[in-house]
């Protein structure tokens, strides 16, 4: 991690050179690259800016290929359809505070909001809440980094054309940004895609023994 957390040291392109850095620090001539929503539109970028060090790419969801406003008034609208109006409300209210003003007890209720909208249900909701909300998130980052997709104008659709690389998305039907996966594959029709049912922005907790053969499967090829 860096010293300082600034548009210097988070922003796409710091991000890319970091992949590139890893690789050549370890020798890596190609790889395969695997990444799940934001994890994914990184691997995408880093692809389009270096295709000759990946021989495929292998998603879970896509996360943005563009920074768009039709996209995020769908997935926010998507998500706000799981919740009750009493968990909408909720949420609205937890969303305008920062997240260093927040009680512990409050980012714990936004945090399973935002998994409660993530999961196409709630069976077993501690397991696999445990582990949507494992880790900690950094606001001040996430805003680095969104007001970097700004500056730039960000947009991968038409760069997705040039992908000539293997791709394949396993995803779920009732995942909030199951859309993004049809966009991808309209810009990338190479692109194969799995359907999974019963299952939302996290296959591999509601859905994980037929997540795991899948991804193995399709890492391997």
């Amino acid at each position: 991690m860096p010293t300082e957390l600034n548009k210097h040291t988070i922003n796409l392109d710091v991000f890319i050179k970091d992949i590139l850095f890893v690789m050549d620090s370890l020798k890596i001539t190609k790889a395969k690259f695997y990444g799940h929503s934001w994890g994914a539109m990184y691997a995408s970028a880093f692809a389009i800016q270096y295709p000759d060090k990946v021989t495929s790419l292998v998603f879970t969801g896509t996360g943005y290929m563009k920074l768009d406003k039709s996209y995020q008034d769908k997935i926010f609208s998507n998500r706000m359809a799981k919740l009750t109006n009493e968990q909408r409300l909720r949420f609205d209210q937890l969303s305008k505070k920062d997240l260093d003003k927040m009680t512990l007890k409050e980012q714990s209720e936004a945090a399973n909001l935002r998994a409660t909208f993530n999961t196409y249900d709630t069976t077993n909701q501690e397991w696999k809440f445990a582990k949507i909300k494992k880790g900690t998130t950094n606001q001040k980052t996430n805003k680095l980094m969104m007001e970097d997709l700004e500056r730039i104008n960000f947009d991968l659709t038409q760069q997705l054309k040039t992908l000539k690389m293997p791709i394949s998305i396993i995803t779920c039907k009732e995942d909030p940004l199951a859309f993004l996966t049809t966009e991808y594959q309209k810009y990338a029709p190479q692109t194969n895609v799995t359907w999974l049912d019963k299952c939302g922005h996290f296959p591999m907790y509601e859905q994980p023994e037929i997540f795991y053969p899948l991804l193995m499967d399709a890492l391997l090829r």
